[in-house]
Parts: C-alpha cells; sequence; structure tokens
C-alpha cells in the first residue's frame, strides 16, 4: 500500500492548494512504499518524449518535503558526492533543479563566501522555499534564478560546474535547457548528472524517472559534451561528469 503524506502548512501561515486523489496517484514516482511525489497539476495533462524516452514529470511544490525525507542521505549520500566532485572554496556552482535546496545549502558551506552558487528552478514557489532555508542558515552567497523550461538564465562563462541531481530526465526541452547551461560553463568548467540508474529494476523508481548509460550517453555527447568520468559508488544512481567537447 502506499502511503500519502498530509498536505500540511510547508510555509507558515501560507496554505498548500489541495490536490485530488486522482493527482496524487497520478503523480506517484517512487514504487516503494511511504515515497510519493507531488507533480504540479500544469504537468498532468501529457508527457513530451524526447529519442524515445518519455520525459518525466516534474515535482511540484507541494511535494518539497519529500525532498528533505529522511531516507535521502543514506541512499544518495550526498556529502560523499561533494566530495567525489571535489567542490572547493572559491568556485562558482550551479545546481539546477535545485528545488528548496537539499544541494544547495551544501555547495553554498562549502565554497564558502569567496564562491557563489547559483540555485536554478522553474518554479517560484521552489526558490521562495529555498530563500527561507537559506536566511534561516544565514547564507549570503546564493543567487536564486528563475528560470523556464527552455532557459536556465544563467550567464554566460561564468559557471565551474553545473550540478543536475534527478532533474535531467525531467526536462521538457533537453536541448534547449543543456545548450544554456553549456554556455554559462567556463571553457573548463564540467556538467555533472545524478541519475537513477535504469538498467536496475531493482531501483524502486518508476521507468521514467531513471536513465541508463546508453540513454545519457546518447542524449548528452550529441549535445557538446564527452564524458570524463562515471562513478557507481552510490546504491541507486549513477554520475556522469561531462566536459566540454571540442
Amino acid at each position: 500500500m502506499l502511503t500519502f503524506y498530509p498536505l500540511a502548512r510547508h510555509r507558515r501561515n501560507t496554505p498548500v492548494r489541495a490536490v485530488s486523489a486522482l493527482a496524487l496517484l497520478l503523480s506517484t514516482y517512487l514504487v516503494s512504499p511511504g515515497l510519493v511525489q507531488l507533480l504540479s497539476p500544469s504537468v498532468l495533462a501529457g508527457q513530451p518524449e524526447y529519442k524515445g524516452r518519455k520525459v518525466a514529470q516534474v515535482m511540484g511544490a507541494a511535494g518539497a518535503d519529500w525532498l528533505m525525507r529522511e531516507d535521502r542521505e543514506k541512499y544518495e549520500q550526498p556529502e560523499k558526492v561533494l566530495d567525489a566532485l571535489d567542490i572547493r572554496r572559491g568556485m562558482t556552482i550551479a545546481d539546477v533543479g535545485a528545488g528548496n535546496g537539499y544541494f544547495t545549502l551544501r555547495l553554498a558551506r562549502r565554497v564558502t563566501s569567496s564562491g557563489k552558487v547559483f540555485a536554478v528552478d522553474i518554479q517560484q514557489p521552489m526558490l521562495e522555499l529555498l530563500d527561507e532555508r537559506q536566511k534561516r542558515e544565514g547564507l549570503t552567497n546564493i543567487e536564486l534564478v528563475l528560470g523556464t523550461p527552455v532557459d536556465p538564465k544563467l550567464p554566460p562563462a561564468t559557471v565551474d560546474l553545473a550540478l543536475l541531481v534527478d532533474v535531467y530526465h525531467e526536462f521538457q526541452r533537453p536541448e534547449e535547457m543543456v545548450t544554456g547551461i553549456r554556455a554559462a560553463l567556463k571553457p573548463a568548467g564540467v556538467m555533472v548528472l545524478v541519475e537513477y540508474r535504469g538498467e536496475d529494476a531493482s531501483v524502486p523508481i518508476k521507468p521514467e524517472h531513471k536513465m541508463t548509460v546508453a540513454q545519457v550517453l546518447g542524449e548528452i555527447e550529441p549535445m557538446g559534451f564527452r564524458l570524463r568520468k562515471k562513478l557507481d559508488f552510490l546504491p541507486w544512481q549513477h554520475i556522469f561528469i561531462f566536459e566540454k567537447a571540442d
């Protein structure tokens, strides 16, 4: 049986819009009990395809609490991921699909006040939740960026590393978004994708929220990238580190 989290208040004095039972059922993206993703009602109408792959639906702000679930650290090991990516003070990082800041705040602490994190999301309510969190922690090196489904709205040639955690498969217009991210990278900058392993049927995620190695390489490399390294120390996810191709 699936357990649905109650739609309580995610922000003080700000009620979350009620979501119908049907929308909740449609929004389930984890197949393991107790873990449910809530989607923005605007994306429930249909799923586009890209190169034969169903583009996954985007999480709405009503599901933001799920991004902070207790077992996420166990399975996604964020600190180990950032260690492996060698995130250092003074770097400029773009957290694309930042949501309410699960990785953003960790990145901001690592790059310190001498660095900067662009927190990109296409949903203003997500950025508002992130803004509340950064203020509570007293962080001042995060710039909130409201992107669009076709443009991350990042300044050109400014980013050392663009981090996309479980988000690329949700891009409605992958080529436009990746083109924008590529333009934002410095000449030696890298783009990192973290994606659930599509080859592994034991990973309890619906297929449209997983990607195989072949899918990722087949989509990203033609967009002007080459794979520098692939890391597979996480229980459920691949980590792809891409650099610009000549």
